[in-house]
Formats: structure tokens, sequence, C-alpha cells
């Protein structure tokens, strides 16, 4: 028996946009629906307190989904995350770039 092909960020790429999360974990594809409502109003209060709080305590960048972040892009090991809510630290903005986002500092899933 063959062994499956791990998906990779090019596969990630072609996937339709229906409104549902796909992540890669490990180069195995997951799919979820879209979050629920409270799920969303809970994002939205975290939101709110996180910036009136992070810009004073640590500057850095806040972006909620969906925002795609890959931990992994190699042939042998693909892993990529769409986090409900990302930071990014001012040192690590270095590793990000308009079309991808790399090594996060916190994720909230």
């Amino acid at each position: 028996m063959r062994p499956k092909r791990a998906f990779t960020y090019r596969d990630y790429e072609a996937l339709p946009n229906d409104r549902r999360r796909y992540e890669i974990h490990n180069g195995e594809l997951c799919v979820t629906p879209a979050p629920s409502l409270e799920r969303q109003i809970v994002q939205s209060h975290l939101l709110r307190v996180l910036f009136r709080h992070i810009p004073d305590v640590a500057p850095g960048l806040i972006l909620s989904a969906p925002t795609d972040v890959i931990l992994a892009d190699r042939p042998d090991e693909t892993s990529i995350v769409r986090p409900d809510i990302l930071y990014i630290a001012p040192d690590r903005r270095a590793l990000t770039s308009q079309r991808r986002s790399l090594v996060p500092d916190a994720l909230w899933p």
C-alpha cells in the first residue's frame, strides 16, 4: 500500500474560500466550520481588552483571523494554522511577510 502524500502550502493555497477553516497539521489537512457566533463574541471581547492593554505593556502587532501562520513548510513537514488571535512582538516582525506570518509569539485557537 502506498503512503498518502502530505499536504503542502501549495495545496493549501488551492483550497476553496468557502468559510471553512482549513489548517494543515504535520502534513494532514484539518477542516472545521466557521467559528460560532458565541466564539466570535468572546474573540471580539478579548481583542478589545488586548488592544487596550498590549500596546502599553508589549508594543507588538495584534491580528485577528483570518491570518495564515506557517509553522513549518518543508517537504517532510508542513504545519499551517489560522488562529483566532495572533500577537507578533516587534523583534519578530522581520519574520513576517504580506503573504505569510511566521513564528508567532502567542496563539489563541
